[in-house]
């Protein structure tokens, strides 16, 4: 549970492609007064920020993969709204394909999302971890979740193979000795195969 508890979440927003459905809700007050539709108290934490915090200190970051040079102008929704902060490495999460998913919440609905190859998640957490710039608050957590998504996916995900190349992903990050090795995890190369009509 600790794993999950961090008090934020990460809305990553992929600047390669209009979003129809995601500019339409937005539209006007931005992604700033669409969190205020679920709780009134969200506020951004400082003008022309990346993040939104509400009265419960619950963070909403707005991350992107970085941007070419010449990209420079930011991305907001509205005016007084959230501005994009460039995080090292996402672009490699949008580059996999994504898996369409459903979550169920703490009252029981079903929550659609749209996510990354839970290995590349693996991978980019373990890459994370490892960065001399990455805040030495979060990299333990990172390498834990890292962790626990390999084991995961070791147990309970058998059509997702670490030993079936993520070709969208660097060989430096996508690097299964080291992760089952920084993780004690035996024959994480091995786990799943099994079905090949899943997206490498």
């Amino acid at each position: 549970m600790e794993l999950l508890a961090s008090g934020d979440v990460d809305l990553l927003y992929d600047t390669r492609q209009r979003l129809t459905l995601v500019s339409q809700r937005l539209e006007g007050k931005g992604l700033l007064g669409l969190l205020k539709k679920a709780d009134r108290s969200f506020e951004c934490v400082r003008p022309n920020g990346f993040r939104a915090a509400n009265a419960g200190q619950f963070m909403v970051d707005l991350v992107i993969a970085p941007r070419p040079l010449h990209e420079a102008e930011p991305i907001t929704f509205a005016d007084q709204g959230l501005v994009d902060a460039e995080v090292p490495g996402l672009q490699w999460l949008l580059s996999v394909p994504p898996l369409e998913a459903v979550a169920i919440d703490e009252q029981g609905w079903p929550v659609p999302l749209r996510v990354p190859d839970p290995r590349a998640f693996a991978f980019h957490k373990a890459w994370l971890s490892q960065r001399m710039d990455r805040e030495p608050v979060k990299k333990p957590r990172d390498l834990a979740q890292a962790c626990a998504m390999a084991r995961l996916i070791r147990d309970e995900l058998p059509q997702f193979s670490f030993a079936e190349p993520l070709t969208a992903l660097p060989k430096t990050l996508a690097n299964v000795a080291a992760l089952e090795s920084t993780c004690g995890l035996a024959d994480l190369a091995r786990a799943g195969p099994k079905s090949h009509d899943q997206p490498a």
